[in-house]
């Protein structure tokens, strides 16, 4: 099984052409998430964005590698997104 990387990930969407719409990108202290998990700020793992409208995104906050891969996946051929909400 080949290694799942952000480089991997990030050209799998370019292959479906969809860089457009579904863009990745690192979390950390300095440049945080856009959005809050457990009542604080996500500042570890990354980010996924999925355009859904002409201002409207949906976000997913991944914890590591193998789930910005898998959310990508879900996305790209519109499987069910196993998320938990948050706020």
């Amino acid at each position: 099984m080949a290694r799942v990387t952000i480089r991997s990930t990030r050209e799998h969407i370019k292959a479906y052409n969809k860089q457009d719409v579904i863009t990745i990108r690192a979390c950390t202290e300095e440049d945080f998430g856009d959005r809050y998990v457990g009542g604080q700020i996500f500042k570890k793992g990354y980010q996924v964005n999925h355009k859904v409208g002409e201002n409207d995104y949906y976000i997913y906050m991944c914890e590591d590698v193998d789930s910005v891969a898998q959310c990508v996946n879900e996305i790209l051929f519109d499987l069910p997104i196993n998320v938990t909400p948050v706020d």
